[in-house]
């Protein structure tokens, strides 16, 4: 179509006479979609018959099996924002710019910075003065910030009023509202 013409291209199949839709106007493809979508690029719809719609992504490479999703979004400086979804040995990993890991999900668990997650949930850092950190927040109440600090202590701070409610010290001493850290017995 050299001429520029918005030419429409369709195949059908029995019952479905848009089985597969290229939309020349909008710029569009539609699978399985009679009455496609012009605000979406692509828009799979599945029939009755079939009625989980899904998007297979193969590598038939046995040694180095992978398969990746890219997305892109330009922003304002019109540089690229890449989200990239990776299934790589039984694992989801999520990345963000120039591909670094930024979550993975795999039968153990949810790894936030962390490549082997040990457990449910598993955050981690990495950086010279930075713990890693979880914040806890409900609705329109307090939000509260529980750190593992460089130091090893372990922290719990009210992230509304900046302010460590509890730290346990790499000695196991307790401190609570205050930052003298003391032994902390109960008896019963």
């Amino acid at each position: 179509n050299d001429a520029g013409t918005d030419y429409d291209f369709r195949v059908e199949s029995n019952g479905n006479d848009h089985a597969l839709f290229v939309n020349g106007g909008f710029n569009t493809v539609g699978i399985g979609n009679p009455t496609y979508s012009a605000n979406h690029q692509l828009h799979i719809l599945a029939s009755n018959a079939t009625p989980n719609a899904s998007l297979l992504l193969q590598s038939d490479d046995t040694a180095n099996a992978t398969s990746t999703l890219k997305m892109f979004a330009r922003d304002g400086s019109n540089n690229n924002k890449v989200t990239t979804l990776v299934n790589s040995a039984g694992s989801l990993i999520f990345g963000t710019n120039n591909g670094t890991e930024t979550m993975r999900l795999n039968s153990t668990g949810l790894g936030i910075g962390e490549t082997s997650p040990a457990q449910k949930i598993h955050l981690r850092t990495s950086g010279v003065n930075t713990g890693a950190r979880l914040q806890v927040a409900g609705g329109s109440g307090r939000a509260y910030d529980i750190l593992s600090t460089t130091d090893g202590s372990l922290t719990i701070t009210d992230a509304n009023a900046s302010t460590e409610r509890l730290r346990i010290d790499s000695q196991g001493r307790v401190s609570v509202g205050t930052t003298t850290a003391a032994k902390f017995e109960i008896n019963h």
